[in-house]
């Protein structure tokens, strides 16, 4: 129940729609035209990011290959926005211009600091704005057969409406998942903080849950809310200063490829007073690139910082013949 999983079931179905849109009204014969208009804005440097990818994937199969399914959301919208191969209806071309606005504001709320409930109801949104659309386009498309149209409503309709109750049920499944983390959390501090005052530096209550956690974890691992529930329980704990908890939240961020979040916990592991957990840090560093399932990620700048951090702190960090970095000493 990851809500990034989700948000790109969100934008793989509104690609669908699009596409299956775009296939009933452009035009015959349109490849060639699309090519010379892509080509020109390419050599103009125009609005690289959408007509580059086009232009690259034409000139690699060739145009007569180039089919619909190869567009992405922004490609689609431009092509019936600004190329004049595929005439549609004022009313359309507003709920595409609302759809495009909403694709770029949720993309730029993907982050760490965005919470999940919120994006959540961004990518529900979104479907609403989806449903508009598809309803608009049976509305005013006149022009397309009846028949055709219904079929693409009744479709769309319902597959938008499915993926919108998945959402809001694990939005809600997530928010009772949270206020238990919350609770344990809030025990854990209250243990940390009755302990400090008594000179103890064993803390019962964060070595049961956290091992309660971890062994729900090894137990259940293709359960996805445990394992969600499991990763915000140490990232929440890491965030509430529980220094225990950093190493673990590191470790999930590594497995998840969250790189923004792994960097945040990796310098509060290297900041961490008492303990040198540069070996730790390093190890996360690979468990990022390799990933939870084997699928390779390429390093960022800012974990190749950190590993310049760890050389100087006195390491000797080397990489292994895959790139992977390990601590000599």
């Amino acid at each position: 129940m990851d809500i990034r999983n989700r948000l790109a079931d969100v934008d793989g179905l509104r690609c669908k729609t699009l596409q299956d849109f775009l296939k009933m009204v452009i035009r015959p014969n349109w490849k060639e035209d699309l090519y010379k208009y892509v080509k020109v804005q390419v050599e103009q440097n125009q609005y690289l990011t959408t007509y580059k990818p086009m232009y690259s994937k034409m000139k690699d199969i060739g145009v007569d290959n180039y089919a619909i399914d190869y567009m992405d959301v922004s490609a689609i919208i431009a092509v019936i926005l600004y190329t004049g191969i595929a005439n549609v209806s004022s009313e359309v071309k507003r709920e595409l211009k609302a759809i495009h606005n909403d694709r770029n504001n949720s993309s730029s709320h993907l982050n760490e600091n965005e919470p999940n409930e919120e994006l959540y109801l961004r990518g529900i949104v979104s479907l609403l704005n989806l449903k508009d659309f598809v309803r608009t386009v049976d509305d005013k498309e006149t022009e397309i057969d009846e028949a055709i149209r219904d079929e693409y409503r009744k479709k769309y309709i319902k597959e938008i409406q499915n993926l919108s109750d998945l959402l809001d049920d694990e939005r809600i499944s997530y928010i009772g998942m949270r206020r238990e983390v919350e609770k344990d959390i809030k025990a854990v501090l209250e243990d940390i903080d009755a302990r400090n005052k008594k000179g103890q530096d064993k803390y019962w209550t964060w070595i049961n849950l956290s091992e309660s956690y971890l062994a729900q974890y090894k137990a259940k691992r293709l359960d996805e809310y445990t394992q969600a529930k499991t990763y915000l329980f140490f990232k929440m704990a890491s965030d509430a200063g529980i220094t225990l908890a950093h190493d673990w939240a590191a470790f999930f961020s590594a497995c998840k490829g969250i790189s923004e979040d792994l960097e945040k916990r990796l310098l509060l592991m290297l900041a961490d007073k008492e303990r040198d957990l540069s070996r730790q840090v390093i190890e996360n560093i690979t468990q990022y690139m390799m990933g939870e399932h084997g699928e390779a990620r390429d390093i960022t700048e800012g974990l190749r910082h950190i590993v310049d951090l760890v050389r100087e702190k006195g390491h000797v960090v080397d990489q292994d013949e895959n790139g992977y970095y390990y601590l000599k000493n």
